[in-house]
């Protein structure tokens, strides 16, 4: 068992936060399931969080800003009672064809996009809404194309519906080739504040791709 203290540091101007959860990988999000110890609320030019006694093994430090797509330089420092190693954790979707799609939200309950491709890939896929506040809790599915969305069967899912600021994550996941391609639907689970918002649809592929919206 070891005790660890984190410490971020960054600009007066710019309100960070700094949270250790339990992953040998990237996150897409930070809950009570994975969650050790995190800073209180967004704090301007430092933020610290300590953990006791947690076993060896292998955890993920997220650094935050308060606002979406708000970036800054910044120091972590990291102290333990036993020998720790950090390493920088590649960028989502390093080395992957990237696509991106932006779209309004109708007062429907949901978005639907097309996914060809010639072969089968390995796909993830991020949706985020482009306001920082108000945000409908939504969840992403990917399934086999079908007319009839009522009638397709969900192959992968980015789990319970979410307002995270940083959206909802469609998990990295193997598909085989559809001769009708895949759909990505986008599934509002709230009423809309405002009908016009707007999404934000980011696709990650190990092989080229078309992208539409339906």
């Amino acid at each position: 068992m070891t005790d660890v203290s984190l410490k971020l540091e960054s600009s007066r101007r710019t309100a960070i936060h700094v949270a250790l959860a339990r992953s040998s990988s990237r996150i897409s999000s930070l809950d009570r399931r994975n969650l050790v110890t995190a800073s209180q609320a967004y704090n301007h030019g430092i933020a610290s969080c300590q953990a006791t006694s947690i076993s060896p093994g292998q955890y993920v430090v997220t650094c935050s800003t308060f606002s979406a797509g708000e970036e800054d330089t910044f120091k972590l420092t990291a102290s333990s009672s036993l020998p720790v190693k950090l390493e920088v954790i590649p960028a989502e979707g390093a080395g992957m064809f990237v696509q991106r799609m932006n779209a309004l939200v109708s007062q429907s309950q949901s978005l639907r996009f097309k996914l060809e491709s010639t072969q089968a890939m390995s796909v993830m896929a991020r949706l985020q809404y482009k306001t920082s506040s108000l945000r409908p809790k939504t969840a992403l599915n990917l399934s086999k194309w079908s007319e009839q969305p009522n009638h397709a069967t969900v192959l992968v899912t980015s789990g319970a519906p979410s307002d995270s600021v940083c959206g909802v994550v469609l998990p990295l996941s193997q598909v085989g080739m559809s001769s009708t391609g895949f759909c990505l639907e986008a599934v509002i689970h709230e009423k809309l504040s405002d009908p016009g918002m707007k999404v934000r649809l980011i696709v990650y592929s190990d092989c080229k791709v078309k992208l539409h919206k339906c």
